[in-house]
């Protein structure tokens, strides 16, 4: 069985270079309003308790500052995240009963969970 991704959509073809320069690309779609199902889940873009809540609700170490510069800090954590998961794989390589390998991963998806 093989499966090939759809084709694009025809729209792509409104964004040429010329056309965002000129300002004749269309605009992008207002966001949505009431509520909407995505993935067969209702979202209430309205409804404060719909929001996604903080890293720290949720229990996840949070490695950045509030206010900062976004692009420096996913950086960051991109940087962090390769050599912690390079660190995971040496941990595994040489001695794969190591108690350091649960510290690792954890370190892991610190810097993995903000990313997404």
């Amino acid at each position: 069985l093989q499966v090939t991704a759809p084709p694009p959509s025809i729209f792509y073809k409104k964004y040429t270079r010329e056309a965002v320069q000129n300002g004749t690309a269309p605009l992008p779609p207002s966001p949505p309003s009431g509520e909407y199902s995505a993935f067969g889940i209702a979202h209430n873009p309205d409804d404060p308790n719909s929001i996604l809540a903080p890293l720290r609700e949720h229990g996840v170490t949070q490695l950045y500052q509030d206010a900062s510069n976004d692009i420096k800090e996913l950086k960051k954590l991109n940087s962090s995240l390769v050599i912690n998961f390079l660190d995971l794989l040496d941990i595994l390589i040489q001695c794969p009963s190591s108690p350091l390998k649960k510290e690792k991963s954890t370190d892991c998806d610190s810097a993995l969970i903000p990313l997404l």
